[in-house]
């Protein structure tokens, strides 16, 4: 869909402490999404746990952060289920604490900041409708 497919939303990785960096890359390089979405919830894999030794905000603030980055590399297409699309919404308004705002909401307040993810919003909201 344009020169915008197949882009990385770096924003969220880059705005991370540099002491988080290590541990997100490691989970965006080795993990899927579920996983990810793991981590969110506090489920840190115990090799995870072993070697970075973080609170539960901080790795919530991985799990936002790769979750984001790794939502923005979801190829979106008509193939997809209108649930599928609708778990996608709730996943990324989730990630960036904005669970109840609409696909409009989200692009409005990201779209400075990570334009490669609001154009994804944008494109995930008209498959929508």
């Amino acid at each position: 869909m344009g020169q915008l497919d197949n882009q990385l939303e770096a924003t969220f990785m880059n705005s991370l402490p540099f002491s988080l960096r290590g541990a997100a890359a490691e989970v965006y390089r080795y993990m899927n999404l579920k996983e990810m979405l793991e981590i969110r919830l506090g489920k840190i894999p115990a090799a995870l746990a072993l070697h970075h030794h973080f609170n539960e905000a901080q790795w919530r603030e991985i799990g936002n952060a790769v979750v984001l980055t790794k939502c923005s590399q979801i190829h979106l297409s008509s193939h997809l289920s209108k649930a599928c699309l609708l778990h996608l919404h709730k996943i990324v308004a989730s990630a960036l604490d904005l669970p109840q705002s609409t696909l409009e909401d989200i692009h409005l307040s990201i779209k400075d900041e990570a334009p490669f993810l609001a154009a994804w919003v944008l494109r995930l909201n008209k498959l929508l409708k």
